[in-house]
């Protein structure tokens, strides 16, 4: 029994590939390079901040390429090079902030082929969209519908979702409808895959999002016919039948092969972007991968003078050098999106405790506690004077309420020790002055 469906979709009776990405050429280099936002008064893109490239290189698997970019004459031609060009009839070119695309009335306008293009078995099929159509079935991409149809069929319903069918005679093999909505007049990146197989979830649908799925179902069988009618885009191809698609399409691509996407970095950041470091001492900086499912957030850590300090490429842990002086120490991604950021590190003279050589300047600084306890300082005379000064203040009713003594050991001036003298806890002191 044949269900009817009033859409004011996309037909697609064929299996195509419909690619809202920026294609170069080598297929390994089809980024889906999207943004939020836009100053200008064309309609934006409805994707989040993010760019995606193809796992592997899938330039032999593209059966066809439309980047649909043509201003003049009626080829809509197929940038793959394997020849599949297509006729306009109707539809007209726009060029404007969002790129060279075509527009279609909703009334007359599509593009035929004289081939059925859509491969047997998996496949990919991606492209960008742009509608606000509420009402009245659109098709997008139409191969062969008939009954019983065998072919795919991608349609747009009166609430906005999109949905693909592929039937082999009375038999369907899958029907997936999206979750989301598109009829917003901004543009979308849709993508259709199919392993081929009856593997569950072997069918899913993205939108905008290329690497977590909008919707996903399990093919009941992978019994598949050659379909021999020729593809069409824009209409139902059988007769007597006004189901014309309204809005705009751009990059539409066809692969024989599941495309799997990784998400890429599109930020990176440092918990520091200056640091200062004492000679032969070391520090650790951390960076800041986004967004937050980037595959892959592997940094790889560079110093720019590694006389003046070193940075383990793994850790980002910085060592100093026994030189003072300015390094750039740099992060940069390494899953292809070859993102960096930088901290300005300054070696500096360590700051050890000053020894003391000369006896003459030297003594002997004894404290008594006011529980009997003698401590005994060997200090320089200038800080004999400074602890004098503090206690005369602090006689006075200023001044700190404790004075520190420097009792880092030379055996480890890693460690720094400190000692606090309380001035309510000092009975007396008396100097012991070194003249040999």
């Amino acid at each position: 029994m044949k269900k009817k469906f009033k859409f004011i979709g996309l037909f697609l009776c064929a299996f195509f590939v419909v690619a809202s990405v920026i294609f170069s050429g080598d297929s390994s280099k089809i980024f889906a390079n999207l943004t939020k936002g836009s100053s200008n008064n064309n309609a934006v893109a409805a994707v989040n901040n993010e760019n995606y490239v193809p796992k592997k290189d899938y330039s032999s698997n593209l059966v066809a390429n439309y980047k649909m970019d043509e201003t003049s004459g009626t080829v809509c031609k197929d940038s793959s090079g394997n020849g599949n060009d297509g006729t306009y009839s109707g539809t007209t070119s726009v060029t404007d902030n969002d790129g060279t695309y075509r527009s279609f009335n909703g009334i007359n306008d599509y593009i035929q082929f004289s081939k059925p293009i859509i491969p047997i078995g998996k496949k990919s099929i991606k492209f960008m969209v742009k509608t606000n159509a509420a009402s009245n079935t659109m098709y997008l991409v139409n191969q062969d519908y008939s009954d019983p149809f065998t072919g795919n069929l991608i349609l747009m319903s009166t609430s906005g979702k999109i949905s693909w069918f592929e039937s082999n005679g009375g038999n369907r093999l899958f029907t997936i409808t999206s979750n989301k909505s598109i009829n917003d007049n901004l543009w979308h990146q849709v993508m259709f895959i199919w392993d081929g197989t009856t593997n569950t979830n072997g069918v899913k649908l993205y939108i905008d999002d290329l690497s977590n799925p909008d919707a996903q179902v399990t093919a009941s069988s992978n019994l598949q016919s050659k379909v021999t009618n020729n593809l069409s885009v824009g209409l139902d191809n059988r007769t007597n039948i006004n189901w014309y698609f309204k809005g705009s399409l751009k990059n539409l691509q066809i692969y024989n092969d599941v495309i799997d996407y990784n998400s890429i970095a599109t930020g990176i950041t440092l918990n520091k972007t200056t640091d200062s470091i004492e000679e032969n001492k070391t520090d650790t900086l951390t960076a800041a991968v986004t967004p937050d499912d980037t595959t892959n957030k592997t940094v790889k850590w560079t110093s720019s003078d590694t006389g003046i300090a070193k940075v383990d490429e793994n850790t980002g842990e910085i060592t100093a050098g026994n030189n003072e002086g300015t390094v750039t120490i740099t992060a940069t991604t390494q899953d292809g999106s070859n993102l960096s950021a930088k901290c300005t590190v300054t070696v500096t003279k360590a700051n050890n405790p000053t020894p003391i050589t000369d006896d003459s300047d030297k003594a002997a600084l004894n404290v008594t506690m006011t529980n009997g306890q003698v401590k005994q300082y060997n200090v320089t005379m200038n800080e004999v004077n400074k602890f004098i000064s503090w206690y005369k203040l602090r006689s006075a009713g200023s001044g700190d309420p404790f004075y520190e003594f420097d009792i880092t050991q030379s055996s480890n001036p890693d460690i720094k020790r400190t000692d606090y003298v309380i001035f309510d806890k000092i009975s007396s002191f008396e100097v012991d002055d070194y003249t040999k």
